[in-house]
């Protein structure tokens, strides 16, 4: 998604550029290393280089490479409560509001900054519906058949259904 650009691995001191995983100890010798390096020095001790086939290299490379999913934070009912509570209050809490609002409920202040940012989206998103709907009926409301239209329907509903297919 949008925002996840940047994320290494889990603390292995891998750092991404792009789609590629760059290792700090990228330095072994022999035709391997540009596969295996990515392999942590952790993990070298066991793997025999000329064991492994080039395929089984890279496939090692990915798995070590690969982002990790970004962890979701699930709101708790009173969390939830308490931060709802504060945006029928306010929609923009000022810093300061956000840090007590966060020790209260357990929570860090970036999380209910991004919660606010999410909720005003919604927010917005909810607005912008409810004023298109109403918009929409409203026309319904307001729109009166034209006289063309109505012609039309007269003329179909009076006629008569032998006319439909007389041929013969």
């Amino acid at each position: 998604g949008r925002g996840e650009g940047g994320r290494g691995g889990a603390g292995d001191g891998a750092t991404r550029t792009g789609d590629v995983c760059v290792f700090p100890w990228a330095g072994l010798e022999g035709a391997a290393s540009a596969y295996l390096s990515p392999v942590g020095p952790q993990v070298l001790p066991y793997v025999s280089l000329g064991a492994l086939s080039r395929s089984e290299l890279q496939l090692l490379n990915q798995l070590h490479c690969r982002r990790k999913r970004r962890h979701r934070t699930i709101f708790t009912d009173e969390q939830l409560e308490a931060l709802e509570n504060l945006f029928q209050e306010t929609k923009y809490p000022d810093v300061g509001t956000r840090e007590q609002l966060a020790r209260r409920v357990h929570l860090r202040e970036e999380k209910v900054e991004v919660w606010f940012k999410n909720r005003r989206a919604k927010w917005r998103r909810q607005k912008r519906s409810s004023s298109e709907e109403s918009d929409s009926q409203k026309w319904i409301k307001s729109s009166k058949p034209t006289p063309v239209g109505k012609a039309l329907r007269e003329e179909t509903a009076g006629a008569p259904e032998s006319e439909v297919d007389s041929d013969s």
